[in-house]
């Protein structure tokens, strides 16, 4: 071996290497700004006039913690009369639709539903049939295992104040909230993603007027947006909110995030149900990346419409940079294992590179966390002690995602609408 030319190659690779990740931060510097929006406190905006809303529930097979949700609502501060339930069920016989009637719900059974924008756009049609499409101002979706904050409705009503056209509400863990359950180390770490979307993305993306990342629940859309795009058209992936996002790039609507409308998530409580998800979730967002990106490219020509493209594609600067790191050091920790059978001390150098290139991807997202914890310490229920450990583990939690991310990529796009399990419903603390 020529150990001199392979110094020279591992210095060489190191330069080329530290120069990228350079260039990818570099390139992420507008979306880093966004992370420090949430120091300063979002105005409360207020609303003389009260809304009609109508609350559309996705329910198949959800008996088992739809009276969660449905209570929350019944307990809402915002009037009564200005708001009506909508559950969407599946099958005639689901147990759901007997809960659903007793809160004064309307049931729609989409029996033909393969998905969940299956049953929104049913839903949405049934509505226009029946009440017409100028009944309601606005339209929020819930999925069925989530919870409401009390005044959640009265907040979301005082954010179209903001005159924006789609309302974001803010995410909380709902497992910290429950009665009687250990929140698991799984659950605190898939929840951090809720601060990281909303408080570090949204927030600064709300105030300066650019299109906000839109999850599929605790999303409220003004009368004129649903009209316009004539329900609820987005089933080609299986993430229909993010596909929202990019037409909502595409077609200029206005979107706000509403931090004083909180709703609270339920995370599941193994890793092996968080994988799913997660990898659910992350396969519909590349695909929706790829069906999307060519029109994003052509249509957006205006600085502003640049701006909005910006941030609605930047997580293809983070897949580079941890793609790269990951490569990197994969690539010099197997050249150290040769490099220490041929008996050259230059398999120190390599392994060298190789940490490295692991630091990058820890300390990226050690950063990441610390950030989101400071911002949301107040939501995050748990012991000085098991923050310490969540703050230290959640950056191995999110390297998970570089196998997710890399199936995502590079299997075939898929549209089915797997049944998730679900936290038994054991109402709060």
């Amino acid at each position: 071996m020529n150990y001199e030319m392979i110094y020279k190659n591992l210095l060489f690779s190191l330069y080329i290497f530290l120069g990228l990740i350079g260039l990818c931060i570099i390139l992420y510097i507008p979306r880093l700004i966004a992370w420090f929006a949430p120091y300063k406190k979002q105005e409360h905006l207020h609303n003389d006039k009260n809304n009609k809303f109508a609350i559309l529930i996705p329910a198949r097979n959800e008996s088992s913690v739809i009276r969660g949700l449905l209570d929350c609502l019944k307990n809402q501060t915002y009037d009564r009369k200005n708001f009506d339930i909508h559950v969407i069920v599946k099958d005639l016989n689901d147990k759901t639709i007997a809960i659903a009637k007793e809160y004064g719900a309307f049931v729609h059974v989409v029996e033909d539903q393969k998905c969940k924008s299956d049953a929104l756009n049913s839903c949405f049609q049934n509505i226009f049939k029946e009440q017409g499409k100028n009944y309601y101002d606005d339209y929020l979706i819930m999925d069925a295992d989530c919870w409401m904050k009390n005044n959640c409705l009265e907040e979301l009503n005082n954010a179209y104040a903001s005159g924006r056209q789609v309302i974001q509400c803010k995410k909380l863990v709902k497992n910290y909230y429950m009665k009687d359950k250990e929140v698991p180390l799984e659950a605190s770490c898939n929840g951090i993603i809720w601060t990281l979307i909303d408080e570090m993305g949204n927030r600064f993306k709300s105030d300066h007027n650019i299109t906000c990342m839109t999850i599929g629940t605790g999303i409220c859309f003004s009368r004129d947006v649903i009209n316009q795009i004539h329900g609820w058209p987005y089933n080609k992936t299986l993430t229909e909110d993010i596909e929202f996002m990019f037409d909502a790039c595409l077609r200029g609507f206005t979107t706000y995030y509403a931090s004083y409308a909180e709703i609270y998530m339920e995370e599941a409580d193994t890793l092996e149900m968080t994988n799913k998800r997660r990898q659910r979730w992350m396969t519909g967002v590349c695909d929706s990346k790829k069906y999307y990106n060519m029109r994003l490219a052509d249509e957006c020509i205006t600085f502003k419409e640049k701006v909005n493209r910006y941030f609605c594609k930047a997580l293809w600067i983070v897949y580079w940079l941890i793609g790269l790191s990951a490569f990197y050091m994969l690539f010099n920790f197997v050249l150290g294992i040769v490099l220490l059978i041929a008996g050259s001390n230059l398999a120190v150098f390599a392994y060298f590179n190789s940490l490295i290139g692991f630091s990058v991807i820890y300390f990226s997202f050690f950063f990441m966390t610390l950030n989101a914890m400071i911002i949301d310490r107040k939501n995050i229920k748990l012991k000085f002690l098991d923050k310490v450990l969540l703050l230290f583990t959640h950056p191995f939690f999110y390297m998970g995602y570089i196998k997710i991310v890399f199936k995502a990529l590079f299997t075939k796009n898929s549209a089915a609408w797997d049944q998730i399990a679900r936290v038994e419903d054991v109402g709060k603390k």
